[in-house]
């Protein structure tokens, strides 16, 4: 994560004190991210079928690429798949 997504999320779990000392609701952050993965009346309840957590989508649907974009994107993707190929190049980590 950068600087900038650290921040925006130490002032979303934020908790206010009179102590000024900078604080964040762990709680709330371990129960977000457990929502991802489990559910949590799954003790009550074990047989309940859990449906795949589904990421919300950071693009633009209005935002598409003109032929010359797609023509560009095309040639790099070739290029650098050429190149990896070439170079024996372990890529998969990046991503």
């Amino acid at each position: 994560m950068t600087a900038h997504e650290y921040s925006l999320l130490e002032s979303y779990l934020a908790i206010p004190n009179s102590a000024n000392a900078p604080l964040v609701d762990y709680v709330f952050f371990c129960e977000a991210i457990s929502q991802i993965f489990t559910d949590k009346s799954l003790e009550k309840n074990p047989t309940k079928t859990l449906s795949a957590f589904k990421a919300p989508s950071i693009l633009d649907p209005k935002q598409v690429l003109s032929e010359d974009e797609e023509r560009a994107l095309d040639s790099l993707l070739q290029r650098l798949g050429t190149h990896v190929r070439h170079h024996r190049l372990l890529i998969k980590p990046f991503f």
